[in-house]
C-alpha cells in the first residue's frame, strides 16, 4: 500500500457548469477532493459553480477565458502547492462514465509513477470527431516511436504530479486542445510510462463544444510539426552519440 499517495480530481469547467453541477453527487461518491477550474465563465455559470464550493470542492477561477490546457495546468501546480501527489483530470462535459473514477484511482495507486490514460470505447460518436482523432492518434503513435495506435485525447486521466509539474515548470504546453496529446507525448518523452484502460465515453445529443474547428486545427497541427520535428533531432543527437 503506498501510504504517500494523496489523489485529488481536477476539472476544468468552461460553459458546461450546468452539466458539472447535474454530476456532482456523483462525482463526490468516490470520496475525493475536487479542484473546479472556472475557466473565465461568465453568470450565471460562474454562479452555479461558486455553489458548489464546500469542505472538498475548492474552487479556482480564470479572470478571462483561457483554455483547457492553461486552465489543467493552472489546477495541477495547485494540486501539487496543496501537498497531492496525483491528480485525476475529468472533463466537465459529461463524455466519460465517473462511475470509472474510482478504478482509474485504483489503478494510480497501484502504479504511482505511471501517466494512467483512459483508452475510450464509444457509445456513439459523430464520424468527422472519429476520422479527426484517428488522425491525432497516428501522428502521436509516429512521436512516440511505438507500433499500435495510441489514443491521445481522452479526457480522463490520472497524473504523477511530481513529473508533471517538473515537466510543466520546464517547457510550456498548449493552452488549448492540443494540451492531452502534447504532454502524453512530452511526459513519455522525458521517461513517463503510460498505461491504457477502457472507459465509456458518450457524446450528448445536445452537448456543447468547446472545439474550434480552425484555431484549434491550426494548433494541433502546428503542435505535431514541432514534435515530429524534435522527434527527427533527438534521433539525430542519438545517432550520433552511439557511432561517434
Amino acid at each position: 500500500m503506498n501510504d504517500k499517495f494523496k489523489l485529488i480530481i481536477v476539472i476544468p469547467c468552461y460553459r458546461h457548469a450546468h452539466t458539472l453541477a447535474g454530476n456532482i453527487s456523483l462525482l463526490k461518491k468516490h470520496n475525493l477532493p475536487i479542484l473546479i477550474v472556472d475557466d473565465g465563465n461568465t453568470t450565471p455559470q460562474s454562479d452555479i459553480l461558486k455553489k458548489l464550493e464546500d469542505e472538498n470542492i475548492i474552487l479556482i477561477r480564470n479572470d478571462k477565458n483561457m483554455g483547457k490546457g492553461y486552465s489543467v495546468t493552472k489546477g495541477f501546480l495547485e494540486a501539487h502547492r496543496l501537498g497531492y501527489t496525483h491528480a485525476l483530470q475529468i472533463d466537465a462535459d459529461g463524455q466519460q462514465d465517473i462511475k470509472q473514477v474510482s478504478e482509474f484511482a485504483r489503478y494510480a495507486r497501484t502504479e504511482p509513477h505511471v501517466l494512467i490514460c483512459g483508452r475510450p470505447q464509444y457509445r456513439n460518436v459523430p464520424l468527422h470527431r472519429y476520422i479527426a482523432r484517428f488522425l491525432t492518434h497516428f501522428w502521436v503513435s509516429v512521436e512516440l516511436g511505438l507500433p499500435q495506435i495510441i489514443d491521445s485525447m481522452c479526457g480522463l486521466r490520472v497524473y504523477p504530479l511530481e513529473h508533471t509539474v517538473a515537466l510543466l515548470n520546464k517547457r510550456s504546453i498548449g493552452n488549448r486542445m492540443s494540451f492531452d496529446t502534447e504532454i502524453l507525448v512530452r511526459l513519455y518523452w522525458s521517461g513517463t510510462d503510460l498505461k491504457f484502460y477502457n472507459i465509456s465515453v458518450e457524446y450528448p445529443a445536445d452537448g456543447i463544444s468547446n472545439f474550434s474547428p480552425i484555431k484549434d486545427n491550426i494548433e494541433i497541427s502546428v503542435m505535431h510539426t514541432k514534435l515530429c520535428i524534435e522527434k527527427i533531432l533527438n534521433f539525430i543527437k542519438v545517432h550520433r552519440r552511439t557511432y561517434i
